[in-house]
């Protein structure tokens, strides 16, 4: 069943109390979700190398939640790598499938429902995701690859819901061409296939790589439009346009057109950049945040030089 046994992993780093206020929504999703018969779900906290007041926090809130299991990192290894360590201790716990979520999202309650509802052993499924606070537009309803900029785009970011076509609302799953990290219900059969999320990325875009790695195994990546949860984006990274984000960003692009892209579309997404680095310094000047489209350029020429690494896989049963 590829929503039976589930493993729910959520990554905390610096934000102890977006994890609390995830918790307690994710609590009732999954009484949900049990009671139509899915599950049973666990959930592992991975603590990322928070500082001592953020974990120390975070790790008495969960010590009240006894059906958290609580996990801490000595250092901020990365998205890929953290989820990596939760997929393997639900490999272990003999689950058929994990859930990634974001600690920066609220999920209605029956969200989690919507999404096993639509599980199936070729499928990688996220919701239809929300901003928070502004719950009447989208911040992703899964992904596009476009080699641009970046390999991928939010798809119908911004976009009011109000909006959305009758016939994608009415829709059971909306293929789509990569599902965002923030969200994620991957079969433990398709990570046995393709490997784990791959450590040369540190965070951002390694779901791109992931949802292309899926395809050319003819795995699909899906939206699930009843599925609904709300997401404050960046915060691990600094929020919002930050230097370290667009480093990643930069870093991400550079790594996925070298394991994915043609070479017309390499040249494409440096033509892209440069151009988007150049409109970001003009519009960034004298501001704040003036040196974070250099550090996107930093980022990129450091992901052109870094050396790929393997997926690493999960061991045979």
């Amino acid at each position: 069943m590829p929503c039976g046994r589930t493993t729910i992993i959520i990554l905390n780093y610096q934000g102890s109390r977006d994890t609390a206020a995830c918790l307690t929504t994710l609590a009732p999703a999954i009484a949900d979700a049990e009671a139509a018969g899915f599950g049973p779900f666990s959930t592992l906290v991975i603590d990322n190398g928070s500082e001592l007041d953020d974990f120390t926090w975070l790790s008495n809130y969960v010590n009240d939640l006894p059906w958290v299991t609580f996990l801490a990192n000595a250092e901020n290894v990365g998205f890929s790598r953290g989820v990596n360590q939760g997929i393997r201790q639900a490999a272990r716990d003999g689950a058929e499938a994990v859930l990634l979520l974001n600690n920066d999202t609220l999920l209605k309650p029956e969200a989690l429902r919507r999404l096993c509802e639509q599980a199936q052993p070729d499928r990688l499924l996220t919701p239809l995701i929300l901003q928070h606070p502004a719950h009447d537009r989208i911040w992703a309803c899964g992904g596009r690859v476009t080699w641009r900029a970046l390999p991928g785009e939010l798809d119908r970011f911004n976009q009011p819901v109000a909006q959305l076509p009758p016939r994608l609302m009415e829709a059971s799953v909306v293929p789509t061409g990569f599902c965002t990290g923030c969200m994620l219900l991957i079969p433990m059969a398709v990570l046995q296939a393709i490997g784990l999320f791959d450590e040369t990325y540190f965070a951002y875009v390694e779901d791109v790589d992931f949802a292309l790695r899926a395809k050319k195994a003819g795995i699909g990546s899906f939206v699930v439009p009843a599925s609904r949860v709300y997401h404050r984006a960046g915060q691990a990274t600094g929020g919002g346009y930050s230097a370290r984000g667009r480093y990643l960003l930069g870093y991400g692009t550079a790594v996925c057109a070298r394991q994915h892209a043609t070479r017309w579309q390499r040249f494409q997404t440096w033509c892209w950049l440069r151009l988007s680095i150049f409109v970001a310094m003009r519009r960034e000047s004298g501001g704040p945040n003036a040196d974070a489209p250099i550090a996107k350029w930093r980022g990129y020429k450091d992901g052109l030089r870094v050396e790929l690494q393997r997926p690493p896989r999960l061991p045979r049963s």
